[in-house]
């Protein structure tokens, strides 16, 4: 294949071959279960003393954002516990305003922002049905 790399206002061809790093079986399985996806994510976090729920403390936050954020692409977000993600997020949030990542660290904005993105996506659907 052919493609131009744009440098200081020269052209410069690049060719190269494509290289496939894995190879798939054609018995592989080639349908998406949805269904197997959404327990998995609606589950997660219900066995608190998992050593990966307790090792991924740190990543709490950004996690309820993105298992929310697929579960709604999904049209399972009605299977998320809304009261208790929102009472989460009101104890992770300090004096500061800021929000942390779990409870017990400390804020930062990118919590912080998953936070209103988690609350966007929670509320904003009651507000407008």
């Amino acid at each position: 294949s052919l493609s131009l790399l744009f440098s200081t206002n020269k052209i410069f061809p690049i060719s190269g071959t494509p290289q496939k790093d894995v190879i798939i079986k054609s018995d592989a399985p080639d349908t998406l279960l949805l269904e197997k996806h959404a327990d998995y994510i609606a589950s997660y976090g219900s066995k608190k003393d998992d050593y990966e729920y307790c090792m991924s403390e740190y990543l709490r936050m950004s996690g309820i954002y993105w298992g929310l954020t697929v579960m709604d692409l999904m049209g399972q977000l009605d299977r998320m516990n809304r009261e208790e993600i929102l009472t989460f997020i009101k104890s992770c949030q300090h004096e500061c305003g800021g929000i942390s990542a779990s409870i017990g660290h400390d804020p930062h904005l990118l919590y912080t922002l998953s936070a209103v993105q988690v609350n966007e996506r929670l509320l904003l659907p009651r507000v407008l049905s």
